[in-house]
This record gives C-alpha cells, structure tokens and sequence, in this order.
C-alpha cells in the first residue's frame, strides 16, 4: 500500500454480521465502500465486536479516519451498541478522527449519549434521532440513508407484474407472523429479509399447514408488485426508491414512521391498526391507506426525497474527507 495513502475503519460492517443475506446492510456498505474509494481512501479494518478491535490493536495500524455507520443498532442502550460506542472512544482516546453516520438514535440514556462527545461529525438518518441528540450537542447533521444510491440503480425499467400487493416481514416477530397469515389469506407474495425471521416463518408455515411459502427479497422480486407493504426499513427504502407505491407499518424502533415523516408524506401504519384478531379485516384498513398514493403530491414528495439523497450523500462523505488528515 503505497504511503500516501489514506485508510479507513469501519465501525458495524452490518453486511459482514447479515451473513450478507439482509441487502439493506449490503447496500449501505456498497455506498460506504463506494464513496470512500472515490475520494481516494481504502478500508484497512471492520470492527464488530471487542475481539476484531484486540486483533485490530496487535497489528498497530493507523487509519486515517474512523467511521461508525450506526445504522439501526444506536436505540435503547443496547448491548451491541455500547460496545462498539467503548472501541470509538478507545480508538478517539488514541487521536484518531472518529465519525458517526447513518445512525438512528433512540430511547439512549444520558450516560450513552455523553459517548458521542468524541465524534469529529454525526450525522443521522432521520429527523427524530437528529432531535434526540440536539439536547446534547447543537451539531448534530442529518444525511437519508446510506442504501439509497444502491437501490435506485436497481430499477427495472419494465417489469413483469405478477402481484398486486408483495408484503415484507419486520422485526417484530408477532407481526411479521400476522402479517405472513394476512398476506397466505389474500394471496399476496411475502418476502422476509433476515434469516432469524425467515426461520420463524417457516416453522408457522409448518405449525399451520400453511400451501404458501415465505420468500427471500430481492430488488427484482419486489419490483414485481404494483404495491408493497413493509415493516423492514430497507425494504420500503428498496421500493419507494424506484417509485412503487408503499406503505410502512411497525419495527422494534420509530425509524419507519420517521422515514414516512421526512418523505412528508403520511404512509405509516401504527401496529394497532392491524390488529391480530382481525386480520381478515386488514384489507379495508390497507385499501384505504393506499388511496394516499392516488395524489400527484405524494408522487412528487417521494421522489423530492430520494432525488435530494444523492447529493446529501455526496457531500457528506467530502466532509468525512476533509476531517481526514492528508496523504503524507
């Protein structure tokens, strides 16, 4: 590697952790990777967990900067996020930059949230973890998500539709089970993103003698539907992208309903307006949902958004650049 070279870190590889199977982690490190070889930087480590960053100290290299993606991990003072707020301030504690990007940010404690004082820049996803952390520090950015580049050049120019409506899963393992028994009623394909709730889905499929089967998702298959219903985050990012009418219903944070409010546009579903022991009653509640996207005004909102991320993006990974100190 040639001296003049700058390097980088990436803190929460979720696409390493995904198995590479969840494609919104794949496309956010597709963007990450992407952007930082533009402005000339090359990735020396990922770290997931203290063990990657023991291993990482051993070999005693210096990254130009360090950047956190926090994606959907920074909520509830989780395990998993504290850690890795621990290997930030460590490696900052040993003067290298440190940035946190992507990141949603909710229900952390005041002790978590004095653990960003270290960061050279945050920037979150949204606009209701950028206001979690305004209470703390006044500098505090906001960028859409990083998957957003990646998915719009996955749009098929002319696809077959073979399906009114593709339903995805969410993290909520009861919903996704209910939302898997509506969508086996009405016919509807269903599509699950991470192979925890795949496996889950499976074995309902198995307890219930259910004729139809759970799909992975993939841009292409989705694409196929003229509507989507989604409780994961970058499912809808993934269909709302290429312009298909959607709409979002509950995860285990407020990250879909704030995606739905920084669009502008109201396509969220709250979870008590699909409730289990109705569902046969769901299509109604959906139907008249949908009639949002019969106005020209959601159309354009829609795509003001997306059209707007690129270069949002764009220039928030020339200010990661310039915190960098310079090739040698």
């Amino acid at each position: 590697m040639p001296v003049s070279e700058r390097t980088y870190v990436l803190i929460n590889d979720t696409e390493k952790l995904s198995g590479g199977i969840h494609i919104g982690t794949c496309a956010v490190k597709s963007t990450i990777t992407e952007e930082m070889r533009s402005r000339g930087f090359s990735l020396l480590a990922t770290l997931n967990h203290q063990e990657d960053y023991r291993l990482f100290l051993e070999k005693n290299q210096r990254p130009s900067i360090v950047i956190f993606n926090g994606e959907g991990t920074m909520h509830h003072d989780a395990k998993r996020a504290l850690e890795l707020l621990a290997i930030s301030t460590d490696i900052s504690a040993r003067s290298c930059k440190c940035v946190l990007i992507n990141t949603l940010w909710e229900e952390n404690s005041l002790l978590t949230t004095r653990q960003t004082a270290h960061f050279a820049l945050i920037a979150t996803r949204d606009s209701h973890s950028r206001k979690s952390l305004l209470s703390f520090r006044s500098d505090i950015g906001i960028c859409p998500d990083l998957s957003i580049p990646y998915f719009i050049k996955t749009k098929v120019t002319t696809p077959l539709k073979t399906t009114d409506l593709a339903i995805i899963d969410t993290v909520l393992s009861d919903l996704s089970l209910d939302l898997f028994r509506y969508a086996n009623l009405q016919n509807h394909r269903f599509f699950a993103m991470a192979s925890a709730s795949m496996s889950n889905l499976l074995k309902a499929r198995s307890s219930e003698s259910s004729n139809s089967s759970p799909e992975w998702f993939s841009t292409p298959k989705i694409q196929e539907a003229h509507r989507v219903l989604s409780g994961r985050f970058h499912g809808a990012i993934a269909s709302l992208a290429v312009g298909q009418p959607t709409l979002l219903t509950a995860s285990n944070t407020a990250k879909n309903q704030s995606l739905a409010e920084d669009i502008g546009v109201d396509l969220f579903i709250p979870r008590d307006l699909l409730p289990s022991n109705e569902i046969q009653k769901w299509t109604l509640t959906l139907e008249k949902k949908f009639e949002i996207w019969q106005r020209p005004t959601t159309q354009e909102l829609v795509a003001r958004y997306f059209n707007s991320a690129l270069p949002q993006i764009s220039k928030l990974f020339d200010q990661i650049s310039d915190i960098a100190p310079p090739p040698l």
